[in-house]
């Protein structure tokens, strides 16, 4: 899990997000590189409309058969949104595709 501030990118090493069952995380002070914040403003700048207008959601079956997902969470002042997206393309809408290749190529997952 990342979280992506204003002026750094942070790296939770605990695992605390899969430990408290998806409700909190821990991130502590490990931040990551310069390169690595760039990559994380390019997924932000490139976030969906699809996403921003809509109420929190999962597309596809994320991590039904170990595929993986994604993990997204956008906090504006009080209001956090949370969208969960299956890895694998056939099952998302196609007006997320694209951005879950974006995730995949800087990201390399």
């Amino acid at each position: 899990m990342y979280k992506l501030e204003n002026t750094r990118l942070l790296v939770d090493t605990t695992g605390s997000f899969f430990k408290n069952n998806s409700k909190e995380v821990t991130f502590g002070n490990h931040v990551l590189s310069n390169d690595d914040f760039l990559k994380a403003q390019a997924i932000r700048k490139e976030i969906p409309d699809m996403l921003l207008l809509s109420n929190s959601k999962e597309f596809g079956s994320p991590d039904h058969h170990d595929q993986g997902g994604i993990f997204i969470a956008l906090k504006s002042g009080y209001i956090i949104k949370k969208f969960y997206i299956d890895t694998d393309l056939r099952q998302i809408p196609l007006e997320l595709r694209d951005y879950a290749k974006l995730i995949e190529k800087l990201t390399g997952y």
